[in-house]
């Protein structure tokens, strides 16, 4: 439209445009740098922008559309809505139960919400599908340690997780905890942890508090407490 001879733009498609934008934004990222199980973290300035742009204009979105979905999804989890994230992606699985970026975001979603059990089955048909991401194996493997009986699906996952990812350390202290929950009264656990958290320690040192906030009640290294080459090493300064 151009009144005296200058084009006025139209609100509506100027808000379209910049959702759509927004909705691509989100579809170029992962959806968070985290560890599996930790809260949403902040991320780069860009994706945050696109995940306020969506959530602020959700009402334009197509929830027809897979990519909107996603999109919806992912802003979703960044703003911390994990109720909201696992309904949306729950839609989507209705329509396509093996959609592989629905599994994939929805196990993230679970696992944040401290529901690891929940997110195994979900898991565990992203892992058939052929473009699973690499990281579902990581996923898989520390939601295993959640069912004492499946720690040895647990060690298989995360083994394979680490063929193709050997410098994840977090990865490598979900492996230790493994032998964590089978317990200091078998040598081979204990020298199987010792190996791998002092390769742990020496390329990611900060993950010596988690161990031993790791040692309390109930959690996988509840047992080590005087498992003496054990507490040396997370004990050492």
């Amino acid at each position: 439209m151009y009144v005296n001879k200058k084009m006025l733009q139209n609100p509506l498609a100027s808000q379209s445009d910049a959702l759509a934008r927004s909705v691509s934004e989100l579809g170029k990222t992962g959806i968070s740098d985290t560890e599996p199980g930790q809260k949403p973290q902040p991320t780069d300035p860009a994706t945050l922008a696109a995940a306020r742009e969506v959530l602020a204009n959700d009402s334009l979105l197509d929830r027809g559309s897979h990519c909107d979905q996603i999109a919806l999804a992912k802003a979703q989890y960044l703003d911390g809505k994990l109720t909201d994230a696992e309904q949306t992606l729950r839609e989507t699985l209705q329509v396509d139960p093996r959609d592989p970026d629905a599994l994939f975001y929805l196990s993230h979603v679970l696992l944040a919400a401290d529901r690891p059990i929940i997110a195994l089955p979900f898991l565990e048909r992203l892992a058939l599908q052929p473009k699973a991401p690499v990281l579902t194996w990581k996923l898989l493997g520390y939601a295993y340690l959640f069912d004492a009986t499946q720690l040895e699906k647990s060690e298989r996952a995360t083994n394979s997780y680490l063929a193709l990812r050997p410098d994840d350390w977090g990865a490598r202290l979900n492996l230790a905890c493994v032998f964590g929950q089978r317990g200091p009264d078998q040598a081979v656990n204990v020298d199987r942890v010792v190996e791998i958290l002092s390769r742990v320690f020496l390329n990611a040192p900060q993950w010596r508090q988690r161990v031993q906030e790791l040692m309390a009640e109930g959690e996988d290294f509840s047992g080590w407490t005087e498992t003496t080459p054990f507490l040396e090493l997370v004990n050492a300064k």
